[in-house]
């Protein structure tokens, strides 16, 4: 039980700090950028970032492709949108869209 409980805190530290590391991306494709254009940008990345992990990393860790879908793919797309709408908000970049 110890050893699951390990296990899954690690992948949760390590998703945490793979997800600052794809937002600190998504800002630097958004920084001065319109609003609509960073939102299309933030979605393109995010979709990139499903087939990356999903069809590309799955070979390394193949339960990865068993988790392939619509729910995944839609959450990396959200991803996307959400981290370049916060930082355009949170910039200041978002004013005057």
């Amino acid at each position: 039980m110890l050893r699951s409980v390990t296990v899954r805190f690690s992948a949760l530290v390590a998703a945490l700090a793979l997800s600052v590391c794809y937002a600190a991306a998504i800002a630097d494709l958004v920084h001065d950028r319109r609003f609509s254009v960073a939102l299309s940008r933030g979605l393109l990345f995010g979709a990139g970032l499903y087939l990356v992990n999903f069809y590309v990393v799955s070979g390394l860790f193949p339960a990865l492709a068993e988790a392939r879908g619509g729910l995944p793919f839609m959450s990396h797309s959200l991803f996307g949108v959400l981290s370049a709408l916060f930082y355009k908000a949170l910039s200041g970049e978002g004013r005057g869209v």
